[in-house]
């Protein structure tokens, strides 16, 4: 037998900052891993990275694709 858990991964998106994370606060309560959509933020700033960062109480992705 292993010693392997399964792990639960949401994605958060939302198309706003205070979208995103309100999101990501009920993703985290439910959630392992997150992995985090940035690029579905309109208007993203640099300065919203840290407010994210400091709302992460779980290990996450961080990802911004090209559209």
């Amino acid at each position: 037998m292993s010693n392997l858990q399964s792990k639960i991964c949401l994605v958060v998106t939302g198309e706003t900052l205070k979208i995103f994370l309100k999101n990501l606060l009920e993703a985290q309560k439910q959630a392992d891993l997150l992995e985090l959509r940035a690029d579905y933020i309109k208007d993203l700033k640099i300065t919203d990275l840290e407010i994210i960062k400091n709302k992460l109480i779980k290990k996450a992705i961080f990802t911004c694709r090209a559209r």
